[in-house]
């Protein structure tokens, strides 16, 4: 069976023969590793469709359900070690350019508001489709140039259908329902992390020199389990700039992941106010 380490590897060196894609030259640049998977950003011959290609050295069981039309199984060809050939199923969905949020945290000029805006209007729009995410972290979340936050990574995903015994990997700790880890997989695994993120972009957009020097390792504000509790002091010093900015709206959202059992009632309705309330956000410019 092939390895993480030789899908790369093919993939890098462009040595993957695929039985209906049509992807031009491969190059190392373009290829990139993950926990479960290798993707590699590739444009298609003839359409000119840029495409993120994904690679799976191993069969996995919610894939087919997950990604409906866009998997393609036993798709791409590549030889081993061992001098055999294999064939590896393969999601093929267009590629969203632009910057991760983990990336743009980096940067001195990190706009929060705008940050938060877009990823509030995106999580109502994943709040009301047919699959919940899974694992909603800063490096799954793309803002494209025109400013719209997209998710990538939908390995983790819950779609109807799919129950606990499914379950295939988890949510971030960081970022998940501390007591609903590992043990439910429903329709509601985001709204934890989605009320938990929206409540972080607000408060640095309102308040960026107080809370940014807080920002973890793996990009988190808060401590979800002190938030569950309510003994998170920054969540709580947030709260009371909502209150004082009269952002009803967020003050709501932060409240209801106060021991909350993970389904936040109402949650997309919220956050749609939220977009109505908030200014207009710049569109972002090209270089």
């Amino acid at each position: 069976m092939a390895t993480l380490i030789e899908v790369l590897s093919a993939f890098q060196a462009s040595e993957v023969t695929f039985k209906t894609l049509t992807p031009q030259r491969i190059t190392p640049e373009s290829v990139f590793v993950g926990n479960h998977a290798v993707v590699c950003r590739s444009v298609m011959e003839g359409s000119g469709e840029v495409m993120s290609l994904k690679c799976y050295p191993r069969p996995r069981r919610n894939t087919p359900f997950i990604y409906g039309e866009s998997f393609l199984c036993n798709e791409a060809g590549i030889y081993t070690l061992n001098a055999e050939c294999e064939y590896l199923d393969i999601v093929a969905e267009p590629w969203i350019d632009g910057c991760s949020l983990d990336t743009l945290f980096r940067t001195p000029q990190c706009d929060y508001a705008l940050l938060s805006r877009a990823f509030d209007s995106m999580a109502v729009r994943i709040l009301r489709g047919r699959r919940a995410h899974g694992d909603i972290k800063p490096e799954n979340l793309i803002l494209t140039p025109e400013g719209e936050m997209h998710l990538i990574d939908y390995d983790a995903a819950w779609v109807p259908g799919l129950v606990d015994g499914d379950i295939e990997e988890v949510g971030t700790p960081a970022f998940s329902h501390p007591v609903r880890l590992g043990k439910c997989f429903d329709a509601y695994i985001d709204d934890y992390p989605i009320a938990l993120i929206s409540t972080m972009l607000a408060a640095l957009s309102y308040d960026r020199e107080y809370f940014e020097p807080h920002i973890t390792d793996d990009y988190s504000l808060f401590s979800s389990s002190a938030v569950y509790f309510g003994v998170d002091r920054l969540f709580n010093m947030a709260m009371s700039i909502f209150e004082r900015k009269r952002d009803a709206v967020h003050y709501q959202i932060a409240c209801s992941l106060c021991g909350s059992d993970g389904h936040i009632v109402g949650l997309a309705d919220m956050l749609e106010q939220s977009g109505r309330l908030l200014p207009k956000i710049p569109r972002v410019k090209h270089e």
